[in-house]
């Protein structure tokens, strides 16, 4: 929960015992997620991933979310299905 109350207050650098910080997530799954989504324009696909991942991905393309609502946002389980539908302007 410190990892998160830090994201929350604004400190998206923390990590805490080896683990990514949210800056080190976006890094890395945003170029992913953008490539992924036009690579396969027009086509269903699905992208396999832990809950925390699935959730920075979308606190970090949603227009006007941040890592602030990481809680708000409400649980994304390891085990769940999350759909997202690509709109003509990219989002």
């Amino acid at each position: 929960m410190e990892t998160a109350r830090r994201w929350i207050a604004g400190d998206t650098s923390f990590s805490l015992g080896g683990a990514e910080s949210f800056d080190e997530m976006r890094a890395r799954i945003v170029p992913a997620w953008e490539d992924i989504a036009l690579r396969n324009d027009g086509k269903t696909y699905a992208v396999v991933a832990h809950g925390a991942v699935i959730k920075a991905l979308l606190l970090s393309i949603l227009p006007g979310r941040s890592a602030a609502e990481w809680l708000s946002l409400g649980p994304i389980h390891n085990v769940a299905i999350t759909e997202l539908t690509r709109s003509a302007n990219g989002v």
